[in-house]
């Protein structure tokens, strides 16, 4: 038979007990709903501060093939410090294939920006754009007006977004090392790491304060049946 004194020690557990196991179900649970309710005030702050700089580039532009309006650039994107910035400058291998809309007068295509300093790292995206002189684009040169939109990187540029607009002045008769010039600016973000952590900090108390919730403060022990 079960000892009769242990109805009355658990009540007596329960009702010590009690007091503290409701504490601690509303600190874990309002602490989870702290870190979650700071979200929304983070949201603004979710990403850093953009990076804008000024650039020039220079490099080639080839075209693949005239009738289809296939052609590409290979070159590179230097950042122009600002007076008194000692730098480092930034500097990007740019890699970019289109495709020209000799009808629309518009260009189309996808671009890859490297750090030249780390290989690994890179944008990508899309690049879109219009000619100065639509009858002279695939066969003597001109400018382009180009809108780059990053889509996605790897390595550690592999968060950033953003996008960019320059100014493309190319040669097709020149016979220098180059036959491109670029002018433009890069406006880049990269997320701050914060907000994805208190966002799984939050769910986690959310999950401790749900098991703590239908738990039970029970003795440590029970007598043994006799």
């Amino acid at each position: 038979m079960t000892d009769a004194r242990f109805p009355t020690a658990r009540a007596a557990f329960t009702a010590r007990t009690a007091p503290a196991c409701s504490l601690q179900r509303t600190v874990i649970a309002g602490a989870s709903l702290l870190a979650l309710g700071l979200l929304p005030a983070l949201a603004p702050q979710a990403h850093a501060a953009p990076v804008e700089f000024a650039f020039e580039g220079a490099g080639n532009v080839v075209v693949f093939d005239a009738a289809a309006g296939t052609g590409g650039w290979v070159g590179s994107i230097d950042e122009l410090l600002a007076p008194g910035d000692s730098g480092p400058a930034r500097s990007y291998v740019s890699v970019v294939t289109f495709t020209y809309n000799a009808v629309a007068n518009a260009l189309s295509g996808q671009f890859e920006f490297t750090n030249a300093l780390d290989l690994g790292s890179s944008v990508f995206g899309s690049v879109s754009g219009a000619f100065s002189n639509p009858l002279d684009v695939l066969d003597v040169g001109g400018q382009w007006a180009l809108d780059y939109t990053v889509a996605g990187g790897t390595g550690g540029l592999a968060t950033v977004s953003g996008f960019g607009l320059s100014f493309l002045s190319y040669d097709l008769t020149s016979l220098a090392f180059n036959n491109y010039s670029e002018q433009g600016l890069l406006a880049l973000q990269v997320p701050a790491p914060g907000t994805a952590w208190l966002a799984g900090a939050g769910l986690g108390l959310l999950g401790l304060a749900r098991r703590a919730r239908s738990a039970r403060c029970e003795p440590s022990g029970r007598r043994a049946a006799s």
